[in-house]
C-alpha cells in the first residue's frame, strides 16, 4: 500500500448528478461504492478504497503499519480474524493520518467511517479499542 501513496491531492468529498458519493481528485469523480462488511472485500482491494478515498502519503501508511507491528509486540495474544484484517487496518491508518496532519486538514469520522465501510459507532469502537491496546503511544 504504501507503494502506490507517493504525492497525492486530498480528495475532495462530491456527490455527483445521480446523488452518488465519492471523491473528486483534479476533476476526476470517483465513486465510493457500498460496503456493509469490510471483511468481504480482499485486503487488496480495501487498500486502494483507502487510499482512494482518503489520499495519504506514503508517511501515514508507513505510520499505520508501525502501529500494527506495534500492536502485536504489545499484545503478542492478540489474533485477528480474516474479516477483522480491514477494519484494523482502516483504524492504524486513520490514526496515523489524525496524528500526522493538521487539525483543520482530517475529515470528520463520519468521512472515515463511510470510506471504511463500516459505521460511525464501529468506527470510534475501533479507534479507542486501538488507542488503548497501543498505551495510546502513537509518537
Amino acid at each position: 500500500l504504501a507503494h502506490r501513496a507517493g504525492k497525492t491531492l486530498l480528495p475532495e468529498l462530491v456527490v455527483d448528478a445521480s446523488g452518488h458519493g465519492g471523491v473528486s481528485v483534479e476533476g476526476v469523480f470517483r465513486k465510493l461504492e457500498p460496503c456493509d462488511d469490510p471483511g468481504s472485500i480482499p485486503p487488496e482491494d480495501y487498500e486502494t478504497r483507502l487510499f482512494d478515498f482518503l489520499g495519504c502519503g506514503r508517511d501515514v501508511y508507513v505510520i499505520a503499519l508501525t502501529y500494527l507491528d506495534r500492536l502485536f509486540q504489545k499484545c503478542p495474544d492478540f489474533t485477528l480474524g480474516h474479516r477483522d484484517v480491514n477494519r484494523w487496518l482502516l483504524t492504524s491508518v486513520i490514526l496515523a493520518m489524525k496524528w500526522r496532519t493538521e487539525v483543520c486538514d482530517q475529515y470528520p469520522d463520519e468521512h472515515y467511517a463511510m470510506a471504511g465501510g463500516v459505521t460511525l459507532e464501529e468506527f470510534c469502537s475501533l479507534e479507542s479499542q486501538l488507542l488503548v491496546l497501543l498505551g495510546w503511544e502513537l509518537h
